[in-house]
Formats: structure tokens, C-alpha cells, sequence
């Protein structure tokens, strides 16, 4: 059983039946078939080659997310053989994998491995050592590492999380329709906008207490501007649920235009949401995942975290939607678009894209 599994951990980005499969072999595993899978695994990381240990960071990975069993041991021996394992297994370190990594720190070895692994473990202790980082000012760019995380220390130096662990996946629903109405331009570059035409407001106020007189939000965004910087949105009470470019954004601001052509169709995107949760880190690989499109959850971020600062007071935003252009046909170019939503401001949004 277990070099049928692994056998199926070959094919790189499978597609969801394939997921499927395997993630349930291995909710299936009983304590004897894990320990035999742990032993095997133990041997493809100690084999020094890539392949075999990039086989058994996709377990892992999965391991962590649909199972209960420790990988502690996993990771402390990735960390012995030297393999630097994505930032995001460090979620599920145990006392083992943290005492490595504290060594290593104290014998300033691979420091900026041990710093991105520490944010990902939630314990007062290595948060606390966060704080005295950041009181003293000794770790450059120590933000970047919380961001990347999925949280951040705020004035009062308390860790304050920056997604929710609620999750529910997206996919196309049915009507998804190319634009062909010119009056929907970006502002910025005069391309056709894009546009979530039907987000069930009831999402924000379950997931971050945000309520809205509105039962839907229309939100538009642009596939060439959101590249570069957010893009801060507003949704004023007379709007009628319609997101559109914040006041705040210059009349007058122009944006770059690439040397090549890049044209923008525009369209409607209807959302179909599923109807049970499923684990927050569903997504948090983009090599490694399906259907990364989501409400909630933790962001995919093929390059690293840029959580955006609320145009109005300032605060760090929450991420609440991403939709991915390989789950949205209409959408032209490849990309992960994250929507974002000022807790303390309630009408603020902004979009980005990740690719």
C-alpha cells in the first residue's frame, strides 16, 4: 500500500480526482501502516536526493493537513540533512523540530531558514521572541516573515492574524461572460475591468463580524494595474453593493503601459461557493494545490506576503477572497487575484495579483 501511494506522489500538480485519491489513502492509514509510511519517508529525506525528498515534502505537506499523526520527526531530520523545507510545514512543528531550530539559531547557523520557520509556529514562547526581536529592532525585515505567516504584531506589540481560519472553496458557476461594455474601464489604464458580480455579503460578517446593508457586493478589478500595487476600493452606503476605485486614488495617476500588447476582454465572474468548510491551508501551496479560488483561509502567494495597508486609517487588511484564473476561464491571464478587507473600516477594500 504505501509504494502505491508514493507512487502516486509523482505526478507534480495533480489534477483534483488524484488528490483525491491519495488524501484519502492517507486518512485511511492506520497507526502500524503510518509508522511503516514514516520509516519510508524518513529514508527518502536521509537519500540526500532531490527527488526523493521533494516526494516526501508533498507528503508531509498533505500529512499535516488531512491526518493527525505528528511529522515532528519528518522535519527534524529534513533540518539535519541540511533541506530547507517550505516555511509553511512549520506550522505543525513539534518539540523536536523547534529545539533544532532554536539550536540553529543559537549557533547562528541558516538564520533566515529558522526565523521564516519560527513565525509559522504558534507558541507564546517563540512569539515572545518575535516581540523582543521587534522592541529591539535586531531582525531586518522581521514584518516580511510575519506577513508570510499570515500575521502581524500590531502597535501594542499583540499578534494579531491577518486571515481567517474559516475556508469555503470557490469554483465557476454557470454565466461567466466576457465584456464587451466600454463604459467599464480601469482608471488607471483605461483597460476593461473584471468583475465579481455577485460576493455574498453574509461571508464578511461570519468570517470578520463585517455586516453590510447590502446582500451581495459587485467588485470590479483590473488584470494589468493589480500586478503592480494593490488597488484600494470603497463601498459607500449608497452604492447598492457596487466596490468601485477608492476617492483616494489620483484623477490623474497613470500606469506604466508594457512595451507589449496586453489587451483586456473584461467580463463577469459568478462564483459558485461550497457549501462545507475545508482546512484553511487548502491553498497555501499553488504547486501543490487545486482549486486555490477560496473565500477565507489562508492566501496562496506564489512570491512573498503583501498584505496592503487600509488607504483610510492605515491598518494592516484582512484577506477574505481569492479567485484563480485556472478556476475562471474568462479570466486571460494566469494569476491569483486576492481581495482584501479593512477590518477597522469595514468599506475599504483593495485587489491584488500574484503570479
Amino acid at each position: 500500500m504505501i509504494d502505491a501511494l508514493l507512487e502516486i506522489y509523482k505526478t507534480y500538480r495533480p489534477e483534483e480526482g488524484v488528490a483525491q485519491e491519495r488524501n484519502e489513502q492517507l486518512r485511511s492509514l492506520s497507526l502500524e501502516q503510518y509508522a511503516s509510511l514514516e520509516e519510508v519517508l524518513l529514508h527518502h529525506i536521509q537519500s540526500g536526493q532531490a527527488a526523493q525528498i521533494a516526494i516526501a515534502e508533498d507528503v508531509v505537506s498533505d500529512l499535516i493537513i488531512h491526518t493527525s499523526f505528528s511529522v515532528d520527526l519528518l522535519l527534524r531530520t529534513m533540518l539535519q540533512v541540511g533541506y530547507a523545507p517550505l516555511d509553511h510545514l512549520f506550522r505543525a512543528a513539534g518539540p523536536q523540530t523547534e529545539a533544532e531550530l532554536l539550536a540553529l539559531l543559537e549557533r547562528k547557523e541558516r538564520p533566515e531558514l529558522v526565523i521564516r520557520a519560527l513565525a509559522w509556529i504558534d507558541r507564546e514562547e517563540v512569539t515572545a521572541r518575535f516581540v523582543h526581536w521587534k522592541r529591539e529592532e535586531t531582525i531586518a525585515l522581521l514584518d516580511l516573515y510575519t506577513f508570510n505567516a499570515g500575521w502581524e504584531l500590531d502597535a501594542n506589540y499583540k499578534k494579531r492574524w491577518l486571515f481567517t481560519r474559516s475556508c469555503f472553496g470557490l469554483k465557476a458557476a454557470s454565466g461567466q461572460t466576457k465584456s464587451s461594455d466600454s463604459s467599464t474601464k480601469c482608471r488607471w489604464c483605461d483597460r476593461q475591468l473584471y468583475n465579481i458580480s455577485d460576493f455574498p455579503t453574509d461571508y464578511l460578517e461570519k468570517l470578520f463580524g463585517i455586516a453590510s446593508t447590502a446582500r451581495s457586493l459587485s467588485i470590479p478589478f483590473c488584470l494589468y494595474c493589480t500586478l503592480f500595487e494593490p488597488v484600494p476600493m470603497s463601498l459607500t452606503t449608497a452604492s447598492n453593493g457596487k466596490v468601485d476605485f477608492s476617492p483616494r486614488i489620483a484623477a490623474d495617476k497613470r500606469v506604466e503601459q508594457p512595451r507589449y500588447n496586453l489587451e483586456a476582454s473584461g467580463g463577469n465572474l459568478h462564483m459558485q461557493v461550497a457549501e462545507s468548510m475545508r482546512d484553511c491551508f487548502a491553498a497555501v501551496d499553488s504547486g501543490r494545490s487545486y482549486n486555490l479560488s477560496q473565500i477565507g483561509g489562508f492566501p496562496t502567494w506564489p512570491q512573498d506576503a503583501n498584505y496592503p495597508h487600509c488607504v483610510e486609517c492605515g491598518t494592516t487588511m484582512l484577506f477574505f477572497m481569492q479567485v484563480e484564473s485556472m478556476d475562471f476561464a474568462v479570466l486571460q491571464y494566469e494569476g491569483v487575484y486576492h481581495f482584501f478587507v479593512c477590518q477597522a473600516c469595514s468599506s475599504e477594500f483593495a485587489v491584488q495579483q500574484s503570479n
